[in-house]
């Protein structure tokens, strides 16, 4: 790079970029200015993009009079940057400049590829950019601040504006906006949370034209602990370790190997696999575009399916299935084992598949048996030659967990395979094939079919338990590789909801699904998914919009998983009735305490005298009062922090029958209940009016908390 080793540093473009002379236009001629950049050993504020622009005559200026065009966050993956601006009407030729700002970064690194430089036709958009110095508008902290630039040179004014997670105006104690110049504000988040920043563009003459962009304070780092995951798909993934990610997943490309004798390499590339192991489309013509090199999170390699010189008699590239059955097992064999040797060492675990039940699988359903079986003989193989290495193959991965309950029934030709039902399919697949004594763990989807996490989300769960037990696969670690919800997509084959609500669930699914995670042996889970480019719908399910900001999942997502992480201990559940639901953990000397109605209904609870502090689902406090301590349970989650763990630590307590409009007296002298029940001295009531039927109440006695099974009649 030009420059000194203690001073700034670039690299720019080697030929220049010609553009035509203006013929004053009734607006600036724009350019769009994209590239896709990634480097190492570099901090915050050490790359800037320049642009300069020149006449004939040699005359410089830095495009829009900006030295510094783009400011680009830090980051180990490649990131697409872009953004439009004017020019002068006599600027003939253009030259983008890289620059490291801080040169005693010797040890750094960067890669740039897919610069790009077009010119747009005229039109009335007004150019205006938010920017924060953070990937995203992502915050690992618990304040931030973004400035918003109106840098179009006709007439204009502009106003922002801030919201919360609801749509509703923040307020003061949460964000402010200060005027630095007339077309330049400055955004102030105060506290955590998601926020909206909407920008107002007046011009002299003519409608308005409002921009937005969100942003997410999501609070300091914290440590990723199992079995918090995401599927990041194509995504930056720092950002799901920002989140709090523990786990992720990545296809490979098996199906591009081709052969020449007994060697093999990846279609287009060099005869080494990591350079075309991992699946990801975009712009970038670098296929490492998604390799994972972070190794603080575990990694689940999900095969491709077989190259095309595998495929048996009247199968091609024209017919296939994605996966299908291999006409040459000694050379499937052969090819899949170069494949993970060479897969990076941080890669542990190998997928068999991904949903194959649905029509994805090519050949007959004992060929999928026997295809595991070769599967799990490649990976012994590997182990074995490999000193040290320990890959673990897991499947089956299915969408769904299918039960006796749930057998998901299908009769379609394309996809049943013979079946009734899937159910039947999965045990056929485990059972009768005895395909569970290769797998080192059980690797499944867990969708329901949008409905609230506490309906086929956790029944789903309970019964897939059942059945491992029931099968004697008990013992075996779970993965599920993908679960979730979308919003936004009507004829998606799981039903939207709405964003709200899609938040809302993947925070309950998150602590229902911890409460099960120790019994039920759950290594990892992940949701599905940051970020996915797909214009068919699948977007839909993305924590992160398109450019990276959050949408209201993401902030969910790192809310729970930063209120839970510390607490290691105890993780419970319970449904104490009248919507009301209960989840408790503990760790380091306290209970977290999370409260939520499934309906979304409001519910008024009381809170222990230990009692501390409340955050809502994106972090802000909330209210709790300092004596006759009270919170609101919604469809959010609200997060109580509690001292000590003996709540967290409930024992069984004996029953309780309590008569409507009467007065029963109880041991527990404080509690946690559903709205309706009262407590005076020793005696629990509840009003005429309420509903009979059982429930459940936490109660303390002395030190000592305990759930008891009330009766109301």
């Amino acid at each position: 790079m030009t420059g000194t080793d203690t001073g700034a540093r670039y690299i720019r473009n080697q030929s220049l970029i010609p553009v035509a002379v203006a013929t004053t236009p009734p607006v600036p001629r724009r350019i769009h200015v994209s590239l896709g950049i990634r480097s190492e050993a570099l901090a915050a504020g050490d790359l800037v993009i320049r642009v300069l622009e020149q006449t004939d005559d040699g005359v410089s200026h830095w495009v829009m009079d900006r030295e510094n065009f783009l400011e680009v966050p830090a980051s180990r993956q490649w990131v697409q940057f872009e953004k439009i601006a004017w020019l002068r009407d006599d600027t003939t030729r253009l030259f983008v400049y890289v620059y490291v700002m801080d040169g005693t970064n010797a040890n750094g690194v960067v890669w740039l590829d897919n610069v790009s430089v077009t010119a747009l036709d005229a039109n009335d958009d007004y150019l205006v950019e938010a920017s924060s110095g953070q990937t995203g508008n992502v915050f690992e902290a618990d304040n931030g601040m973004m400035t918003v630039e109106l840098y179009d040179p006709r007439t204009a004014s502009i106003n922002v504006s801030v919201l919360d997670h609801a749509g509703s105006a923040a307020s003061s104690t949460q964000a402010t906006v200060t005027a630095l110049t007339s077309k330049k504000l400055q955004v102030g988040f105060l506290e955590k949370g998601h926020y909206t920043v909407q920008a107002t563009i007046t011009p002299a003459g003519g409608s308005p034209v409002v921009k937005t962009w969100t942003a997410a304070i999501i609070g300091s780092p914290v440590a990723t602990v199992s079995p918090f995951g995401v599927f990041s798909v194509n995504s930056d993934n720092p950002l799901a370790e920002a989140a709090g990610s523990r786990w992720n997943r990545y296809f490979i490309h098996f199906r591009n190997v081709i052969s020449s004798g007994t060697t093999f390499r990846y279609t287009g590339s060099s005869n080494n696999a990591r350079s075309e192991w991992l699946s990801g489309s975009s712009s970038f013509t670098n296929s490492m575009l998604y390799l994972p090199e972070s190794v603080d999170q575990e990694w689940i390699a999900c095969l491709d399916g077989i190259p095309d010189e595998l495929l048996p008699t009247g199968k091609d590239s024209t017919n296939r299935k994605q996966w299908e059955y291999f006409n040459d097992r000694a050379q499937f064999k052969a090819m899949l084992k170069w494949v993970l040797t060479d897969l990076p060492s941080f890669v542990h675990y190998v997928e068999t598949g991904n949903e194959l039940e649905w029509g994805n699988w090519g050949g007959t359903w004992a060929q999928l048996g026997d295809y595991i079986k070769a599967i799990r003989e490649v990976v012994d193989d590997v182990n074995a030659e490999d000193v040290g290495r320990d890959l673990k193959l897991i499947g089956p991965v299915f969408a769904h967990l299918s039960t006796p309950a749930y057998p998901d029934p299908d009769t379609s030709p394309d996809s049943s395979y013979g079946f009734a039902n899937k159910y039947l399919m999965l045990d056929d697949l485990l059972r009768v094939q005895n395909v569970v004594a290769s797998l080192d763990g059980i690797s499944m989807h867990a969708y329901g079919n949008g409905s609230a996490p506490e309906d086929q989300f956790l029944t789903r769960l309970d019964g897939f338990r059942d059945y491992l037990v029931s099968i004697g696969a008990g013992s075996l670690p779970v993965y599920f590789t993908e679960f979730g919800w979308q919003s936004g997509n009507p004829g998606d084959w799981q039903p939207a909801v709405s964003e709200t609500d899609h938040a809302n669930y993947t925070a309950r699914a998150w602590l229902l699904l911890l409460s099960r995670a120790d019994d039920y042996q759950i290594e990892a889970a992940q949701s599905f998914c940051l970020r996915h480019l797909s214009g068919g719908g699948l977007d839909h399910y993305s924590f992160l919009n398109p450019d990276f900001t959050p949408r209201l999942p993401f902030a969910s997502y790192a809310r729970a998983a930063r209120e839970v992480a510390a607490c290691t201990g105890q993780r419970r559940y319970l449904y104490l009735g009248a919507d009301l639901r209960v989840f408790t953990a503990t760790g380091s000397g306290r209970t977290l305490l999370a409260l939520w109605t499934k309906t979304g209904a409001t519910r008024v609870t009381n809170l222990p005298d230990a009692a501390t502090a409340a955050r809502d689902l994106y972090g802000h406090p909330v209210d709790i009062g300092t004596s006759g301590k009270q919170v609101s349970a919604t469809g959010a989650p609200v997060f109580v922090t509690v001292t000590g763990e003996a709540l967290g630590a409930y024992v069984n307590g004996p029953s309780y029958t309590v008569t409507r409009g009467s007065t029963e007296p109880v041991e527990f002298a404080e509690m946690i209940a559903p709205p309706g029940f009262s407590l005076s001295g020793s005696g629990l009531s509840v009003p005429i009016m309420f509903d009979t039927g059982s429930c459940r109440i936490l109660g303390r006695v002395g030190a000592i908390w305990k759930l008891y099974a009330i009766t109301v009649d």
